[in-house]
């Protein structure tokens, strides 16, 4: 069925930055020092424009969500504990990967069969969720939406990006890579999160096996590599197409700006 009665969940405002930040060496834990809501092998984060905090809690099969300064986080969506009053969620079965619109919507990702996964819909402040993809032949670890509430997401078993056509989302279309899952640069190996910019319709993909980053122009059809020799877990862009990138392999955060591409770390 369609998603009906949604306003455009999205809006471009592009502010230039004064500054690049800096970071301090020291952290604070905001997400898993409750008991209740401790965290097993979190998948995914996201950070909506009103700047509240998803977590996807794999091995619990939950979302938690954490309001603009606080510590205090809620279960969402999925598995909440018997003594808990808003117990009657649907399920959801090892959920992965996570995309929240402007309007607190959101959009899961779970594998409620081994390497198949589907896509929910999970209206806000909501207890009825929709699934909108469904019978799939790959795992997924990646999905974000365009401005016209189309889903890409990243098939890992399937080398390839796709995008699922809204309304009905019954139909999509191959963006990227064409599943033979080779090191070219139109191809892709084990594709995992992906980030759609907005504000310049590119694509960028973690090529998992090729231990690279991918930038995909929706508008041109065409790709370069971004970076390589990393071992990318997460990615995001700003609106000035600047990239952030968090690097198992070198356990840090790296900055790519968009003219020089020069990697600075963070931690």
């Amino acid at each position: 069925p369609p998603i009906e009665n949604v306003a455009n969940p999205f809006s471009a405002n592009c502010s230039i930055p004064e500054r690049i930040s800096v970071y301090i060496q020291t952290s604070k834990v905001i997400s898993g020092f409750s008991k209740s809501l401790e965290l097993s092998n979190p998948s995914d984060i996201f950070l909506d424009e009103n700047r509240n905090l998803y977590v996807v809690d794999s091995d619990n099969n939950r979302i938690l969500k954490y309001s603009p300064d606080s510590l205090n986080g809620r279960v969402v969506t999925g598995n909440v504990s018997s003594s808990d009053e808003d117990s009657t969620f649907p399920e959801l079965r090892n959920p992965i990967a996570i995309f929240v619109d402007k309007n607190e919507h959101l959009y899961i990702v779970d594998h409620y069969i081994e390497d198949v996964y589907r896509i929910i819909f999970w209206p806000n402040n909501s207890k009825d969720d929709l699934v909108i993809v469904n019978s799939t032949n790959s795992s997924c670890y990646g999905i974000y939406s365009d401005q016209n509430l189309n889903i890409f997401a990243s098939e890992y078993l399937n080398h390839r990006v796709v995008k699922w056509l809204a309304p009905l989302y019954q139909e999509y279309i191959i963006v990227v890579a064409n599943g033979t899952g080779s090191s070219k640069q139109t191809q892709l190996k084990n594709p995992e999160k992906i980030h759609l910019n907005l504000f310049t319709n590119d694509l960028y993909i973690i090529d998992n096996m090729n231990s690279r980053i991918i930038k995909w122009s929706l508008d041109l059809e065409d790709s370069i590599i971004v970076t390589e020799d990393l071992s990318p877990v997460d990615l995001m862009t700003d609106c000035h197409n600047n990239i952030y990138v968090l690097d198992k392999k070198k356990g840090s955060v790296r900055y790519y700006g968009s003219v020089s591409m020069a990697g600075l770390e963070g931690g």
